[in-house]
């Protein structure tokens, strides 16, 4: 009988060893919750969402007023050809992007023959 004894006190957990563990466990669990919450909020946060060119384009011309002769993010370009006898001649102008959302290319300006 006492052999019995010392092995179930041997291997019996006291309830002061179970509150430990349970407060070990909490405190873990809890520290696990709390750095897996900052970690999520930390690639939140940082994640950059790229618009392509064509959805930056539809938000410019939507935000625009509407003035089919006028176009936002264009400048006007020389038309140049390379002719024999009178060497670079400007034959014309055209709207060029330029991707700066300052410049304002008007139709009105562009003329001639541009290839």
């Amino acid at each position: 009988m006492g052999y019995q004894l010392k092995r179930i006190h041997k291997f019996a957990i006291t309830n002061y060893n179970l509150k430990l563990m349970k407060k070990t466990i909490f405190y873990v669990a809890t520290l696990i919750v709390a750095i897996s919450a900052g970690v999520s909020f930390h690639n939140y946060g940082n994640s950059e969402k790229a618009l392509s060119e064509l959805q930056l384009k539809n938000i410019e011309a939507l935000s625009q007023t509407e003035n089919p002769n006028i176009s936002y993010g264009y400048k006007v370009t020389d038309c140049i050809t390379q002719t024999e006898h009178f060497g670079r001649q400007v034959t014309g102008a055209r709207c060029d992007i330029s991707y700066n959302r300052n410049d304002i290319c008007y139709h009105s300006h562009c003329w001639g023959k541009c290839d």
